[in-house]
């Protein structure tokens, strides 16, 4: 973790020596163009908790879909799995 900071420092400070030499120590002209690169940075970033929600949903979740259209003994044969369990077991073993 410290070798990360570290690192973050040293792309910090290398980039404000690159914008003042080639803004010729012009603060606003810096100022605009890190405030400009940021805001592209922010908006590349904004689905990183969406799609860690996502992962974290789908890894933690299950999900099962009964299709009873023609079969309606599976749905309550699942209804009633609470009770039983070995009827609606007995339906996905087939």
């Amino acid at each position: 973790m410290v070798a990360v900071i570290y690192m973050l420092n040293e792309i910090i400070n290398q980039w404000s020596i690159f914008l003042n030499q080639a803004t010729d120590g012009n603060q606003m002209i810096s100022g605009s163009i890190t405030l400009g690169l940021m805001g592209i940075l922010s908006f590349l970033a904004r689905d990183i908790p969406h799609k860690m929600w996502e992962f974290l949903k789908r890894s933690v979740t299950t999900s099962m879909t009964l299709n009873s259209g023609y079969n309606d003994d599976i749905h309550e044969a699942f209804l009633e799995g609470k009770e039983s369990p070995q009827r609606f077991l007995s339906y996905l073993n087939r």
